[in-house]
């Protein structure tokens, strides 16, 4: 792990859409309605 706290490189759109994706995809059965709200 870094020593800056995590304060790296911005993330880019695809990785961002990737993120989202997963936890879409791993979110709660019912839950993914308010996983997506956010």
């Amino acid at each position: 792990m870094s020593e800056d706290g995590g304060a790296g490189e911005p993330l880019s759109g695809d990785q961002k859409r990737e993120i989202a994706v997963w936890f879409l995809a791993n979110a709660p059965t019912g839950e993914i309605h308010y996983v997506a709200k956010g």
